[in-house]
């Protein structure tokens, strides 16, 4: 499946999970903040994902997630997809990863 386009945000700041402490704000290093959030080489894990979450609920699913300091990805809620638009082939046929 190939990436039609591809848009990388800038980011600053972070959320971490600390064992004791919960959940904190944390800066992003310099070199760090305009690369993308999702890396290239995990591009077929998230497919696969996306495509299984798809099979199970019948529809494309809006995914929430996050990545574990041992990079495993934890879905951690999915709704269907409301905003396709007049086009749906373009989820059907095409994934934007940023």
């Amino acid at each position: 499946m190939p990436i039609i386009s591809r848009k990388i945000s800038s980011k600053v700041n972070q959320y971490l999970c600390h064992p004791e402490e919960g959940l904190s704000l944390s800066p992003v290093s310099q070199e760090e903040q305009n690369h993308p959030s999702i890396r290239t080489n995990r591009r077929e894990d998230w497919l696969s994902l996306a495509s299984g979450l798809k099979k199970h609920f019948g529809s494309p699913q809006d995914v929430e997630w996050a990545i574990s300091g041992d990079d495993q990805i934890w879905i951690l809620q999915t709704r269907p997809l409301m905003a396709i638009g007049e086009d749906s082939s373009i989820s059907e046929n095409h994934t934007s990863f940023g």
